[in-house]
Parts: structure tokens; sequence; C-alpha cells
């Protein structure tokens, strides 16, 4: 009971995370970049379907939301989102999909988590670039939702294998990466406009 309440609760915490999100795309506040966000959809969907085979129980609820939720800020940035594409772009973009391509041969789902978070890393880079260059173009309160939500969903897990945990807790740590640099060059460009 204790492990589904912890899943429940990391649920919770992604949605809180996301309505203020979906807001703020429609409110032109915030621009997702299309391409990151299409990555992390197939990422979040390969994550669940591994966590789902390797008995990662109220665990993976939170990977399953996070799929449907990119998904949907996927398609949602390919009609206002930001489609500044570069090379590094596509081929995370490629990785991502040489991912599915390579669980699907071998059927090892220990190397399609590996490269999944690898991907996370490389596909975060057009978010990070975007946001760098424009802090106030994005909704860090998702971020710090999704680092909380991945935590509660890490204490879920019914096997807390390499398999089931490696993808989240990089998450976790692109998450705060990403949080702390836009907060930075906020208060940079605050300073500035003094």
């Amino acid at each position: 009971m204790m492990k589904e309440s912890l899943g429940l609760l990391s649920v919770i915490l992604g949605c809180a995370g996301y309505a203020p999100y979906f807001r703020d795309i429609f409110k032109k506040r915030t621009k997702p970049h299309a391409l990151t966000w299409i990555v992390w959809s197939i990422l979040a969907g390969i994550v669940f379907i591994a966590q789902f085979n390797h008995h990662a129980g109220a665990g993976m609820w939170s990977m399953g939301l996070g799929f449907i939720a990119s998904s949907t800020v996927a398609i949602i940035a390919l009609v206002q989102g930001e489609k500044n594409i570069q090379k590094s772009d596509v081929v995370a973009f490629v990785a991502a999909l040489f991912a599915i391509l390579l669980w699907r041969l071998t059927g090892n789902a220990l190397l399609a988590v590996v490269l999944a978070a690898i991907i996370e890393l490389l596909s975060s880079y057009p978010t990070f670039r975007k946001s760098y260059a424009q802090p106030d173009q994005e909704t860090v309160f998702l971020y710090e939702m999704d680092t909380l939500c991945v935590l509660f969903a890490l204490m879920a897990l019914e096997d807390f294998s390499l398999i089931n945990a490696l993808y989240p807790i990089v998450v976790m740590i692109t998450n705060t990466a990403f949080v702390c640099m836009v907060l930075w060059r906020r208060r940079l460009a605050l300073r500035v406009s003094l």
C-alpha cells in the first residue's frame, strides 16, 4: 500500500507540474522546443515499457504520465513551439529511434535504458540552449515538480534495479541542472536591466 501511495503522489506532482506548463504554452509565455519534446516522449515510452516488463510497479506510473504529457507537449510544440532545429537536435532524435531499434533487435532492456539515459542528456541540449538565450520562455515549475515526481516514483519502485532506476535518476539530475541554469540566467538578466 505504501508503494502505491508513493506512486500516486508522484503522478499528482507530475500533473501539478504540467498544469501551469500547458497554461503558459497556450498563453505564449513558454515555447517548448519541438524536437526535444518529441525525443522525450519517445524516451519516456521506451522506459515505461522497460519498467513495465521489469516489474517496476507503482514506480512506473509517473513514467506513463510523462509519456502522455510529453507527447501532448510535442504535438503542441510542433504548432506553436520553438522549431529552431540544429544538427545536435537531429542527432538526439535519430539516437532515440536507434535505441528503439537496438532494443527490438537485441531484446536487451538494460541497453535500451542506458541509451535512453544518454539520449536524455543529449536531447536536453536544445531546451538548455533555447532557455539559456531566453530564460523567460520556460516554466521552471514543471521541472521542479517533475524532479519531485521522479523522486517519489523511485521510492515507489517494486524492483529497484538499474533498468527501473537509471533513467529517472538522469531525469532528476537534468531537471535540477536546468532549473539552476534558468534561475541563474534570469537573475543575470535582471541585474543587467537594473
